[in-house]
């Protein structure tokens, strides 16, 4: 094999990778996106009383090592009874049990709470209208900084293995033979 195709190769191979992680960046960052589209129309959703029938720090996530909130409520819609688990839209993390604790208190078993739900989907709900997680913003800052690395990455790949332009004037390129 010769340098040349094994060159090839491997910077075949190394666009292959970048572009692979470029892609699920691009598509960790569009389920965030659809998070914070869902948080904003939320908040033009129509709303029903419910209750919270749940509501404790949940172990369980991070190799049983951390917490996270879990909150159960119903709620009803034109007479049909519904249950839902989603506190706001984003990804609630895992986290100190004193956070996930913190996040359930303010929702105390048997506690009135208002929740807004998706007038196509009542199914659809959540109690957090129009906001979004911090770690949905932190996602996409992580994802955007991939991208941006991928994409450096992937034009030196390319820029390494490019024939670079040389003055055909041997006395400006020494390299060039006359």
């Amino acid at each position: 094999m010769t340098a040349i195709s094994y060159s090839n190769k491997l910077k075949t191979m190394m666009l292959g990778f970048t572009g692979s992680v470029m892609l699920l960046a691009l598509l960790a960052i569009g389920v965030y996106a659809n998070d914070i589209i869902s948080a904003d129309r939320a908040s033009s959703w129509p709303t029903s009383e419910g209750t919270v029938i749940y509501s404790e720090a949940t172990r369980g996530c991070g190799n049983g090592l951390a917490f996270w909130p879990k909150v159960r409520y119903q709620y009803a819609v034109a007479g049909q009874d519904y249950t839902s688990d989603n506190l706001v839209f984003g990804n609630i993390g895992c986290g100190p049990e004193t956070d996930a604790v913190t996040i359930a208190r303010q929702f105390p078993l048997h506690a009135n709470v208002t929740v807004h739900f998706n007038p196509d989907n009542p199914q659809e709900a959540v109690l957090v209208a129009g906001k979004v997680l911090e770690d949905t913003w932190v996602g996409i800052d992580v994802f955007a900084s991939l991208l941006a690395f991928c994409l450096l990455f992937g034009y030196f790949v390319v820029r390494k293995n490019k024939p670079q332009d040389r003055c055909p004037d041997p006395l400006l390129n020494p390299a060039v033979d006359s």
